[in-house]
């Protein structure tokens, strides 16, 4: 293994506590852990059912599929959807499985990536700020799934 200074293991160490100090305080606030929780369960949801249609999908590609090939990749959401037979918007899909990551127009995947591995007052405020817009598009997917009968 490969061994670091005290000072190095000092310097770090207090990094670490130190992002722990501030995770712990955007985290505190109840409301915020709520609509952070809310946003995640809510593209699980999506993500869970979107890797249901591209599990299938690719089986008939005749392609092997075990759940770590199950990614979304955005050359493959639309074809796949298109398979099970739906007709979701471009611009939906992008909003919701894209990979836009710049702050302000985050897609809700990039949105709850960042809000997972990266949380600060950033993520949070523009969650607030697009919060309509982020659920109105994760809504209509999954109600579109939904109301198959």
């Amino acid at each position: 293994m490969v061994r670091i200074s005290p000072d190095k293991q000092r310097k770090l160490r207090l990094r670490a506590r130190d992002n722990l100090k501030k995770l712990d305080n955007l985290l505190s606030d109840p409301k915020a852990r709520e609509e952070i929780n809310e946003l995640k369960n809510t593209f699980t949801e999506c993500e869970v059912v979107y890797k249901v249609i591209l599990s299938e999908y690719l089986s008939h590609k005749k392609k092997t599929v075990n759940q770590k090939q199950l990614k979304i990749n955005m050359t493959q959401v639309k074809p796949a959807l298109k398979f099970a037979g739906y007709n979701f918007d471009d611009l939906l899909l992008q909003k919701i499985f894209g990979s836009e990551e710049k702050v302000g127009n985050r897609s809700v995947k990039k949105l709850r990536d960042a809000l997972t591995h990266k949380p600060n007052q950033s993520c949070l405020n523009e969650l607030k700020k697009r919060k309509t817009e982020l659920y109105g598009c994760m809504n209509k997917f999954l109600q579109e799934i939904r109301s198959y009968k």
